[in-house]
């Protein structure tokens, strides 16, 4: 065979279009990111594919590995606190100061105001 016969390796026709391929999923992951509410949408993101070219001791082959990877923006973190308390010598965690009393409310019996007067204009 002659060395022009066939195409010449190409981003296009490496491994028969597989590279493109890897890329479009990883631009997926990356597109599924920027509008995922629970990262900061301004944080840059990143599709690499690498191509590793390792030839052999006689130089006229080489074995090629392609890896795809995607730089994704993390999860906004959420804050809370947390009180603390031990209950027969155990250590439990609360959301809410359990220490704080809650003051007596009947839910029902609540009214929206507005404006100084009651909604129901009375």
């Amino acid at each position: 065979m002659a060395l022009t016969d066939g195409d010449t390796v190409s981003l296009d026709n490496l491994k028969g279009g597989g590279v493109r391929q890897l890329f479009d999923e990883e631009l997926d992951k990356v597109l599924a990111n920027i509008m995922d509410p629970n990262t900061e949408p301004e944080t840059v993101r990143v599709v690499t594919i690498t191509v590793k070219i390792k030839p052999d001791r006689d130089r006229s082959t080489a074995m090629v590995a392609i890896i795809p990877s995607s730089k994704l923006a993390p999860a906004v973190a959420l804050g809370t606190r947390m009180f603390f308390g031990k209950q027969g010598g155990k250590v439990l965690a609360w959301e809410h100061d359990p220490t704080q009393m809650s003051l007596p409310m009947n839910r029902d019996a609540v009214s929206v105001v507005d404006g100084g007067k009651s909604a129901a204009g009375e």
